[in-house]
């Protein structure tokens, strides 16, 4: 029973990394930049980045899935999620986890971005229209 101690103590300490990791209290950046385009390009560099990447939330270490530049694009489209649908399926945001998550629907956990402050109706839409216009890689 001893030796399981501390392997009981890891997983604790694991299982808080993961539900807590994100907690920080973050804000999300002005709209000081380039105009917000519903492309991919232009949601991965003005949301992903500054309001999942860099306050420590999707780096590719606590979250599920990573949503660095690299790798954004493959861990979003088509991917499984644990919410019976795909993260993101080109042409169907209404069917998309993102757009759920984002948005703040009933049925899909916390809204996103976790401990901070919800995203502007301009970064939703955006993202709702780069899927509903299929989700390109551009």
């Amino acid at each position: 029973m001893v030796r399981y101690r501390w392997q009981r103590w890891l997983f604790a300490a694991w299982a808080a990394a993961a539900l807590f990791g994100c907690e920080k209290k973050i804000t999300n950046p002005g709209d000081d930049g380039p105009a917000l385009e519903a492309t991919f390009s232009s949601i991965q560099t003005q949301v992903f980045q500054p309001s999942c990447v860099n306050v420590g939330c999707h780096p590719g270490g606590g979250a599920p899935f990573s949503l660095q530049s690299d790798v954004a694009y493959q861990n979003l489209v088509n991917r499984s999620s644990p919410y019976n649908m795909p993260r993101v399926k080109p042409g169907d945001a209404d069917s998309s986890a993102l757009y759920h998550k984002v948005l703040g629907s009933s049925g899909f956990g916390r809204r996103m971005p976790l401990g901070g402050n919800a995203l502007s109706a301009e970064k939703i839409n955006a993202i709702r229209d780069w899927i509903n216009a299929g989700a390109k890689n551009d």
